[in-house]
């Protein structure tokens, strides 16, 4: 390493460390040899553990019934995200998928607990809608202006027919 001052050489063969610390001899070689001198030592080099964030999508709102939710959140560590439902008696959580088992607002927390070489995410939530399923239901279809005309037509001529002998 070097600058306009001088170069620093580390002669120590020990790898730094992934994380933690680690003793490196240097030199200090003065680019003014004449009025400094070469100076020797041992400094101490830390790694400290990187931080890491969680991206969570946002979740859509679901029909019960319409089966389960696949999680996708991620880390920029690359390191996996474990999920948990904040809201247990309106869904649950299965490694990344969601089961719907209530009409409500189903909340979910992704958390990622670090490594070596990583600290903890902030845990990261989100919230969606779990809506009705609708049993059975069918369109009606639109009778539109003559259609309605028509209906009431013929419910009144049935309704005024009269008998005759």
């Amino acid at each position: 390493c070097s600058s306009d001052l001088g170069t620093f050489t580390f002669t120590t063969s020990a790898t730094l460390p992934g994380v933690g610390s680690a003793a490196q001899a240097v030199i200090f070689t003065p680019a003014d040899a004449v009025n400094y001198s070469v100076v020797s030592g041992t400094a101490t080099v830390t790694v400290n553990q990187a931080g890491q964030n969680i991206a969570f999508p946002v979740i859509t709102a679901t029909q019960l019934g319409s089966g389960p939710v696949t999680l996708a959140a991620t880390t920029d560590s690359g390191l996996p995200v474990s999920y948990t439902s904040l809201t247990t008696g309106v869904c649950t959580v299965t490694g990344a998928t969601v089961n719907l088992l209530a009409v409500g607002t189903c909340t979910i927390a992704a958390d990622q607990i670090g490594n070596g070489s990583y600290t903890a995410a902030p845990p990261v939530t989100q919230s969606f809608t779990i809506t009705d399923a609708v049993i059975g239901a069918t369109p009606v279809p639109a009778l539109g202006p003559w259609g309605i005309m028509l209906a009431v037509a013929a419910l009144g001529g049935i309704m005024i027919r009269r008998r005759t002998a």
